[in-house]
């Protein structure tokens, strides 16, 4: 492998999160060769939001890419460990859903974690407001995944 590098550059990043979404990111562009991921014999995770009325943020495999119709695709992610690590550091700031429409609000709306949760916005009388509240949490979400942090964290203290 280091016979066949020609040259060798870095990215400097502001933080774990946007390294791992960088790295995500450079894999899933230019296919490395050496990549460990690609000759394992388990798919890579991946994080998805799904194309729902009440978009979804959910971990899957590659096989799973193709069966359900998706608004985005972010991954291939190394382990497992560090996908659930960049979802738990965001949904303490923009609370998601990653469960399909019930009857009742699951447990993370209890803790503010799913906020508002969508089980609640179909039974609320507030439905519009929630449901507008809920989706500009996706877009938040979508835009810190495809890397614009900056836009999001200008946008978070302009609401400050």
């Amino acid at each position: 492998m280091i016979s066949d590098a020609q040259e060798l550059s870095f990215i400097q990043v502001g933080s774990e999160l946007e390294a791992l979404l960088l790295e995500a990111r450079l894999i899933r562009s230019y296919k490395p060769k050496y990549n460990i991921i690609s000759k394992d014999d388990k798919h890579p995770l991946y994080i998805q939001i799904t194309k729902e009325k009440y978009p979804r943020v959910i971990t899957v495999r590659k096989i799973d890419l193709e069966s359900e119709p998706s608004l985005a695709n972010y991954g291939p992610f190394p382990s497992s460990k560090n996908v659930r690590s960049v979802l738990k550091m965001i949904r303490r700031i923009f609370p998601y859903s990653d469960h399909k429409l019930g009857k009742r609000p699951c447990l993370y709306s209890h803790i503010g974690l799913c906020d508002p949760c969508p089980n609640e916005i179909v039974q609320s009388t507030q439905y519009l407001v929630l449901r507008k509240k809920y989706l500009k949490n996706i877009r938040s979400i979508k835009s810190i995944l495809d890397g614009h942090i900056d836009e999001v964290k200008k946008n978070l203290e302009k609401e400050m």
